[in-house]
């Protein structure tokens, strides 16, 4: 593995944030060394091992440089009537241009570089829904996200592989998140759904948080995921299902 020596490879980052009129905005740079490094095969090596040949495949990693310009635009919607006592909803937008990026071609061979660049949007509200809840909204949170590698051909047999796992062309998700209080803030639901598009898998997790006390907190977690695609997105962690039940004791 080619690894920067210790305090010789720093990160650098700066943001310039301004409000401009009713709405924050703001400008983001970013250079530095990714967190994960890239695995590269390289050949294949044979050791004889108590008698036996074993052979094993051999590969190089190195982090890759990352150079990022992106931007936030945040904003109340004012403009939509607060129908029924919703809260006015919060719109959020977020972007990054990523470029000379280094990935690895499907059969992890070579290195290649790209351009990566991305695009969300957030919008949070909250909702009255009294047939659920008399006395608290139903906190809404939605996003979508889309991100571009450039030179990838079209095609779901097309893609790179990154440092985040495969990418194709063009990779879409979204994202919902529900919740809501009862018994005077001491219950909390929570429903999480991501929905990866480009990959059709999804990832479902609602959890159920009760505070009995300043010490004692107790929660249930139930966490679905699955895929259509073998080896891709959540598809991976489709037999890892589970519920589970856990209490806190603060000191």
């Amino acid at each position: 593995m080619d690894k920067p020596d210790e305090w010789t490879d720093g990160k650098f980052g700066a943001r310039l944030q301004a409000q401009i009129g009713d709405a924050l905005a703001s400008i983001n740079f970013l250079y530095g060394r990714d967190f994960m490094p890239l695995f590269r095969l390289t050949g294949i090596e044979t050791e004889v091992v108590s008698g036996q040949a074993i052979a094993h495949p051999t590969r190089y990693a190195y982090f890759p440089v990352r150079k990022m310009i992106g931007g936030m635009l945040a904003k109340e919607l004012e403009f939509i009537p607060r129908i029924g006592g919703m809260n006015t909803p919060m719109f959020r937008m977020e972007w990054a241009y990523m470029w000379d990026c280094t990935f690895l071609t499907k059969d992890y061979s070579q290195y290649v570089t790209r351009d990566d660049q991305r695009v969300a949007a957030v919008l949070e509200t909250g909702i009255p829904i009294r047939a659920l809840n008399p006395s608290a909204l139903f906190k809404v949170t939605a996003q979508y996200s889309v991100r571009h590698i450039t030179g990838v051909d079209p095609g779901y047999d097309n893609y790179v592989v990154t440092s985040e796992g495969p990418a194709r062309k063009y990779n879409q998700n979204t994202m919902l998140a529900v919740t809501t209080f009862y018994w005077g803030a001491r219950i909390q639901p929570i429903i999480n759904w991501i929905q990866d598009w480009t990959n059709d898998a999804y990832m479902l997790k609602s959890v159920l948080n009760y505070k009995y006390s300043d010490r004692w907190q107790h929660s249930i977690t139930a966490l679905f995921v699955g895929g259509s695609k073998k080896g891709f997105s959540f598809e991976q962690f489709e037999h890892k299902d589970y519920i589970a039940y856990k209490i806190r004791y603060s000191f």
